[in-house]
């Protein structure tokens, strides 16, 4: 019979090259949780905009393809009259009723606002929502002279960079060493994992 000791360490107690060597098998191993929200959010937003997406990618390499499905002259749509065609065709799927609780009689009531409206997530609940309409809620405070498909084209990049930004602060150093503290992760001297 035979008894091998082994030394167990957190992710604080090692060396920087067992670190190196934690973080670089967990980053080959790690799986981004966020991807099928992110996509949810991708689309809902081409299900309501006249946009159809043929190619993306980011974290890595950060692009998108897409193709614009409206006429000609409804791409071409600019200011003022941009402004009011989004307003008056798209309204309700960028602005949702604001709801509030009452209390009453020791029940709870939920009541919805039919005049204060909010902005916030109105796709998917998922903050990437915030992310890819951000354009489109500057333009409407703000009428420029982009035209619709360029505004398009903006939201569908600041999906992408906001994706990308994500991506990248859930793989990196800083946020595996706190998963380590908050999972108490535990690693051999050489930084493998326990």
């Amino acid at each position: 019979m035979r008894t091998d000791t082994i030394n167990v360490y957190n992710y604080s107690e090692l060396s920087e090259s067992a670190k190196e060597k934690a973080f670089h098998g967990w980053v080959n191993d790690a799986d981004y949780g966020w991807s099928d929200d992110n996509r949810n959010t991708l689309t809902e937003f081409t299900r309501i905009f006249p946009v159809k997406v043929i190619d993306y990618e980011y974290g890595y390499r950060d692009y998108i393809d897409f193709r614009f499905t409206e006429s000609d002259e409804i791409e071409e749509l600019s200011g003022l009259r941009l402004a009011t065609y989004i307003h008056n065709n798209y309204y309700d799927d960028l602005f949702t009723p604001k709801n509030y609780w009452l209390y009453a009689n020791g029940k709870h009531k939920k009541r919805t606002s039919k005049i204060f409206v909010g902005n916030c997530c109105p796709l998917t609940g998922f903050h990437m929502d915030n992310a890819i309409l951000g354009p489109v809620y500057d333009f409407l405070k703000k009428p420029t002279n982009l035209n619709f498909k360029d505004l398009m084209e903006e939201c569908l990049e600041s999906w992408v960079s906001a994706c990308s930004k994500h991506y990248e602060a859930y793989m990196s150093e800083e946020n595996f060493s706190e998963l380590c503290e908050i999972n108490n992760w535990e690693f051999t001297e050489s930084g493998k994992w326990y």
